[in-house]
């Protein structure tokens, strides 16, 4: 992961938490109230944030009360959202993503063995919402062995 990525998480993190524990707060929360609280450089909350409203994760509001806002509820908004928004690469390797261009994928043995795992962490990751991310003690919030995911028995086969 990105340390952009790694700090839009937490800013969106942050904004979630804010808005969720406290109702009587603001509706919205400035970018620059967001960098001060989590200590992250406020051009790069700023970045995140744009993205996020790109991707209508948050809506921005501008004016004396204006700022940033969830566009729907932190249960809605899933890991992989989030990592799209801030166009993070979903592959773990070149020949994993779904538009590849490797010259060796044709001499390749372990291609669709790697387009598995990348599926399986896809999958994982669209399971996992952004209050999930926030409140991970939380009741209720689901784990996942690899097992799980692959619904085999021996987490070390990943064969089709």
């Amino acid at each position: 992961m990105s340390k952009m990525t790694d700090y839009g998480t937490m800013a969106l993190g942050h904004l979630a938490s804010q808005l969720q524990r406290d109702a009587d707060r603001p509706a919205s929360l400035s970018a620059n109230d967001i960098a001060a609280t989590t200590g992250l450089p406020a051009p790069t909350v700023s970045k995140v944030l744009k993205a996020f409203a790109r991707a209508k994760i948050v809506v921005s509001q501008r004016g004396a009360n204006g700022g940033y806002t969830l566009a729907r509820n932190a249960e809605d908004i899933s890991a992989t959202e989030i990592l799209h928004a801030l166009a993070e690469p979903m592959s773990l390797t070149t020949c994993s993503s779904s538009d590849h261009n490797c010259n060796l994928a044709d001499q390749c043995s372990v291609t669709h063995s790697w387009q598995r795992i990348n599926q399986v962490i896809h999958d994982a990751l669209a399971k996992v919402s952004l209050a999930d991310l926030i409140d991970a003690q939380r009741p209720g919030v689901q784990t996942f062995s690899l097992g799980e995911l692959t619904n085999k028995p021996n987490n070390s086969n990943l064969s089709a």
